[in-house]
């Protein structure tokens, strides 16, 4: 298995972000970095019956079962079971701990503070619990996602 880890220990400056970013389909998205604990380029996911619809199944990483995300599922795009790369972005959260599926990598980038849109108002937006805020890139717009929110569990979701 090889993997990426990432020192979550350096202090983050206020007035930016540090993002790993990562392409779901034709869109940019990005994780804060501090939530990131490594990216898993060869992996075995164990199917795990009557689960959500959303969830591969679960892989050992390194003792520790983790459960896995489908992010094109998570957001409810068509999946057509083709994988790029094949990456897993492992994430925590102040709970738990899961993989997302994700289609390919990009890069870890520096947002500053005030590239940084709070999210858009959607009402009624099936996805929209999911983004944290927009950042703006020079050549592209990364849609931040909110770590706590992708992890918590559909009962648990308060759909505004």
């Amino acid at each position: 298995m090889e993997t990426t880890v990432f020192d979550n220990q350096k202090k983050q400056s206020r007035e930016s972000v540090q993002t790993v970013t990562f392409f779901i389909g034709p869109e940019l998205y990005g994780i804060d970095i501090r939530n990131v604990l490594e990216i898993i380029k060869h992996y075995d996911i164990t199917p795990v019956p009557n689960c959500a619809e959303y969830i591969e199944g679960v892989t050992n990483l390194r003792g520790r079962i983790v459960p896995i995300i489908n992010m094109k599922k998570r957001f409810f795009l068509e999946d057509d079971g083709q994988r790029k790369e094949g990456l897993i972005i492992v994430v925590e959260s102040s709970d738990s701990t899961a993989g997302l599926i994700v289609d390919s990598l990009s890069k870890v980038v520096d947002i500053p503070g005030e590239m940084i849109e709070p999210k858009p108002d959607i009402k009624n937006g099936k996805n929209s619990r999911f983004i944290e805020g927009l950042g703006n890139l020079k050549d592209k717009t990364v849609i931040i996602l909110n770590c706590e929110e992708l992890l918590r569990p559909e009962t648990e979701r308060n759909y505004q």
